[in-house]
């Protein structure tokens, strides 16, 4: 498997696990995900314009939600535009 495929595979796997947490409202578990997983597949994509936009707006709806500046529906909306960038 070539690093980009496992690159967009980790990085599926930490939008999912962020959905999951999202869905159940848990904001330690989407905090624990968003800090250890998602900020490192921000930069793993640096040079991927859309697929950075899109991790890079996740990351900043998702903190804000978690400061209660934001909210769930923002991320989850995030999420639906992110996690296809993914998927293929």
């Amino acid at each position: 498997m070539s690093d980009e495929v496992e690159k967009r595979l980790a990085t599926l796997g930490a939008l999912l696990e962020l959905k999951e947490a999202v869905a159940q409202g848990d904001l330690k578990a989407a905090q624990a995900c968003r800090d250890k997983r998602l900020i490192l597949a921000v930069d793993l994509f640096i040079g991927d314009r859309k697929r950075h936009d899109a991790l890079q707006q996740l990351f900043d709806e998702s903190g804000r939600w978690m400061r209660g500046n934001g909210s769930a529906d923002k991320v989850r909306e995030a999420l639906k535009r992110a996690i296809p960038l993914f998927e293929h």
